[in-house]
């Protein structure tokens, strides 16, 4: 054996020397500990007398006392009334309640519950007394007064009259007949004009009519085609002074389908227009009777890229053939909303259009003018 081997076999043999007393250390120390039993020594005060009983494991057998509480299945055991505190100075005194279980045989330890005042837990929670939740008896009456004379005091004064509003009517179209063109009953200062290039006409004629104001009406009659009848007001109006519009119509056959929303639908069986402008700038404003479009609607179109035109859908195909509405529009404040000034010039113009759904459409108008608003 070599010298560098004896040096590798001393290590390891001191090496497990280590280990073996390591076990036996740690066995030694996990070893049951519960076996050693210290018995400290009993104060001679109250060390028991000689008749008390040991059990197998040197301890004090608890004394059984019967008592008046105890039945045959019950009994106490009354142990020491003293023990010492660690300080073995101060002196505390434990009670204990035992029970003792017939079937066992063994007496188990319980700790005395606290006295419970039965009194108390049985009787219902003291409710408030009646007189803070009554109400005052005169109170309510009072109150009760108090609103009757407030209710006699709004009856008495004298109810706000609503404002009438009255118009005086200060220029008036109502289709008179005053001569004849060509077998056509025309109006003075009225003019038919054309609408789309290469479309037909629109015709415009009166007709009597008894239920008419005049005698007569202004008949729109549309055959697949389009044009306007016209009126220049400049200078005859003043939208300032006189800014609500007036007027009574009615339709006897409307565009099927026609709708002034979509481009390729826009007819109407008649049209009122208040327009101003210039040749290549025009804004109008138009109060229609459509088919599809709802009443109330308002939309945007632009003609011949010169002319926009804000249009309200005054009625539609629900207002029902062959009624007569009156109508009454503010012009001067519908051009203020749609466009932010009042126009000094402008025309008056009556249209009817049915050449993009190829049908025909038939309105009739008894008069239209231009009001003062006067309230009261």
């Amino acid at each position: 054996m070599t010298t560098k081997m004896r040096k590798w076999f001393y290590s390891f043999a001191c090496l497990a020397f280590i280990m073996a007393f390591l076990l036996l250390v740690r066995a030694f120390a996990e070893s049951d500990m519960h076996d050693i039993i210290i018995i400290e020594p009993v104060p001679e005060e109250i060390q028991s007398d000689s008749s008390e009983q040991i059990d197998d494991n040197g301890e004090k057998k608890p004394e059984i006392v019967e008592t008046d509480r105890c039945n045959e299945n019950e009994a106490l055991r009354i142990p020491p009334a003293k023990k010492y505190a660690e300080n073995k100075n101060a002196e505390v005194e434990i009670s204990y309640n035992f029970t003792e279980i017939k079937e066992k045989k063994e007496i188990i330890p319980v700790p005395a519950a606290p006295e419970i005042n039965k009194k108390k837990i049985r009787e219902p929670p003291k409710t408030a007394e009646k007189k803070s939740v009554e109400k005052d008896p005169v109170k309510p009456a009072a109150v009760k007064t108090e609103v009757r004379e407030n209710i006699e005091k709004k009856s008495s004064s004298p109810a706000r009259a609503a404002k009438k509003v009255s118009y005086v009517c200060r220029w008036k179209e109502d289709f008179e007949p005053d001569g004849h063109l060509n077998g056509v009953t025309f109006v003075d200062d009225w003019n038919r004009e054309g609408g789309v290039i290469f479309t037909p006409k629109t015709n415009f004629y009166l007709r009597q009519d008894k239920n008419a104001g005049s005698g007569s009406v202004l008949v729109i009659e549309s055959k697949k085609s389009s044009a306007v009848f016209a009126c220049d007001l400049s200078g005859k109006v003043d939208l300032n002074k006189t800014p609500v519009l007036r007027w009574r119509w009615r339709v006897k056959k409307l565009p099927p389908f026609a709708d002034g929303r979509h481009r390729k639908k826009d007819d109407q069986a008649v049209g009122i227009y208040i327009g101003t402008g210039t040749a290549f700038n025009q804004k109008a404003i138009s109060y229609r009777w459509e088919t599809e479009t709802p009443i109330g609607h308002w939309g945007k179109t632009v003609y011949s890229s010169v002319m926009n035109v804000w249009f309200l859908c005054q009625r539609n195909k629900h207002s029902g053939l062959d009624v007569w509405y009156e109508e009454s529009r503010n012009v001067r404040q519908d051009f203020l909303d749609h466009y932010g000034f009042v126009p000094e010039n402008f025309a008056l113009v009556i249209c009817g259009n049915s050449q993009n759904s190829k049908s025909d459409a038939l309105a009739e108008i008894d008069y239209i003018g231009f009001y003062e608003e006067i309230k009261k």
